[in-house]
């Protein structure tokens, strides 16, 4: 079961993000139909709202993470470990952009 992506956004910077559980079995699904190391899309429209979308994943991811661990808020009402976790999934390098972009 996949638990990761590699991506590489644009400028060419590269990052794994961790799959929401509830997704995962889906996107196994789709992977296994797409040949090794070929990208997911080739291209798709510049409509969409990706913000929009990384705000949706980090709300979700958040509270996957936290169900793992006993609620311990201790960095501007979240929690440190989480944050920190999070922030690398959405290939930032500051918990506040996190906090302040997509989970607020």
């Amino acid at each position: 079961m996949p638990v990761k992506v590699f991506l590489v956004e644009k400028g060419g910077k590269e990052r794994d993000a961790h799959i929401l559980e509830k997704y995962q079995e889906k996107l196994k699904n789709v992977l296994e139909s797409r040949e090794m190391g070929k990208p997911l899309f080739e291209s798709y429209t510049k409509k969409i709202d990706n913000h929009a979308f990384r705000r949706e994943y980090a709300k979700n991811r958040y509270a996957e993470i936290l169900d793992d661990r006993n609620d311990k808020m201790d960095y501007r009402v979240f929690d440190k470990f989480v944050l920190e976790v999070l922030t690398k999934d959405l290939g930032h390098n500051r918990l506040d952009v996190v906090i302040y972009n997509y989970l607020f």
